[in-house]
């Protein structure tokens, strides 16, 4: 199944507190668009939730959640069932107990990176990939080279950390970043 047979998409970044009300307006600002008044009620919000998703096939992803609280989830759940046949939710976590509470049909569990691929994501995330033609640029690669593979050597496999971190020297490329890592 792919992205382009859901009528509606919706991404929410959930984090530490579960907030049912604030879920649901990230919702609803997410098929809008517009962020809802802050001062409607949950029942509202809800009400203008369910309009919005009714009949429609949706992707909705769930980013980085952390509740294990199961009688929220399905509070959010009933909200959610007016949605087209097909509809989905994708919920990404770093706790197993989290996807256990939320009912989940299917559970991929992602792994550390081993070396050499950890070393291939940061090189593509960080544009290390290259090498320069004239020894002057020579001497500086290999320079950024060597303190790259500490780095990727001190991220320990996490793929989201080596996206992280790369993605920050990527965009700092002009100027000088220094990263300090505690062991």
């Amino acid at each position: 199944m792919t992205s382009s047979e859901f009528e509606m998409k919706l991404w929410v970044c959930v984090s530490e507190e579960f907030d049912l009300k604030v879920i649901i307006q990230k919702m609803i600002e997410s098929i809008t668009g517009m962020k809802p008044k802050s001062f409607l009620q949950i029942d509202s919000l809800q009400n203008k939730l369910r309009k919005k998703i009714e009949g429609k096939k949706y992707l909705l992803v769930m980013d980085d959640v952390w509740n294990e609280k199961k009688e929220e989830w399905l509070r959010l759940k009933r909200l959610l069932m007016g949605g087209a046949k097909g509809s989905r939710i994708l919920i990404t976590t770093r706790s197993e107990q989290v996807a256990k509470t939320f009912d989940s049909t299917f559970i991929h569990s992602l792994q550390i990176l081993d070396e050499y691929n950890s070393w291939l994501l940061f090189q593509k995330i960080t544009c290390l990939e290259g090498h320069p033609s004239n020894s002057e640029n020579l001497d500086q690669s290999s320079s950024l080279i060597q303190i790259g593979k500490e780095i990727v050597s001190k991220l320990k496999g996490v793929p989201l950390t080596m996206r992280t971190i790369g993605g920050l020297l990527k965009d700092n490329k002009s100027k000088r970043v220094l990263v300090v890592f505690q062991g």
